[in-house]
């Protein structure tokens, strides 16, 4: 029987976790794997055909009794959140409790959190495992996780590409915003945690083609109307706005380049 090649959500992870089965599986199926924190429900979220180095090996299929067992669990979370926000209220922590999971066999409590720094929280597991009668423990993440994790809709009225496809977060750095040509302010090139824009790095290397053969803004290039002092680059579309006599004009980049490089080539 053919091994399949998996990510799969699980809620101890922000990012889909890489497996294999040996048995087909398909997108939205309930499967059940062990993971560093126990015993997890989880669902496929894509398939994949990359090479994977140390896959989380599926246990099973997820069955009916699985399945309930995980919705019983799921109950109690808004408790376990609300529980532990008051603690935290109570040691004087600075730390946003922001979601919670327990593992499949109801054994284990995991609860994430975001912070300024470093957090000493050792009286807080020792509180909470005294509260909840189960091993708790406490994960710190980032921005981007905390989206990730609880989903968001961006700026451009769809779902996070984090909580939808994305399974790593490359570098995004504001050059990436200037070389497109965007407005540099935050609400413009932030996302829903409050940093860039991960789409701003999906076709950062074509902008980047496109940008290093465009002339430079405010240079003098010459036109087929003569010379002139570059106003603004579209790369998206390919054109150069050029002021020329006064009149501001809209040139193809082909156009530019090819009577840039005649007028070199003459010179």
């Amino acid at each position: 029987m053919e091994q399949s090649i998996v990510f799969v959500r699980v809620d101890s992870s922000a990012k889909p976790l890489q497996c294999v089965f040996e048995e087909t599986l398909k997108k939205d199926d309930f499967v059940v794997l062990e993971t560093p924190v126990g015993l997890e429900l989880g669902v496929v979220a894509r398939l994949g055909n990359e090479e994977i180095k140390e896959p989380f090996k599926i246990l099973r299929k997820a069955d009916i009794k699985d399945i309930e067992k995980a919705q019983e669990n799921a109950k109690k979370l808004p408790m376990y959140k609300e529980r532990t926000k008051e603690i935290v209220k109570k040691l004087n922590l600075e730390m946003k409790i922001f979601d919670a999971s327990v593992t499949l066999d109801d054994k284990k409590l995991l609860v994430f959190f975001t912070a300024e720094g470093r957090v000493d929280f050792r009286e807080l597991v020792k509180e909470m495992a005294a509260t909840f009668k189960k091993r708790i423990e406490l994960r710190q993440v980032g921005a981007r996780d905390e989206v990730q994790k609880i989903g968001s809709v961006g700026i451009c009225g769809k779902e996070c590409c984090c909580g939808k496809f994305l399974t790593d977060f490359n570098h995004v750095s504001i050059k990436m915003a200037k070389v497109q040509g965007l407005s540099l302010m935050p609400n413009n090139i932030t996302g829903a945690c409050g940093k860039l824009l991960c789409c701003l790095e999906y076709e950062n290397d074509e902008y980047n083609k496109i940008f290093k053969q465009m002339p430079a803004v405010n240079s003098t290039i010459k036109t087929p109307d003569g010379n002139g002092v570059v106003v603004f680059n579209n790369l998206i579309k390919k054109l150069v706005q050029v002021r020329v006599k006064d009149e501001v004009k809209e040139y193809p980049m082909d156009v530019i380049l090819k009577h840039n490089k005649k007028e070199k080539d003459e010179k």
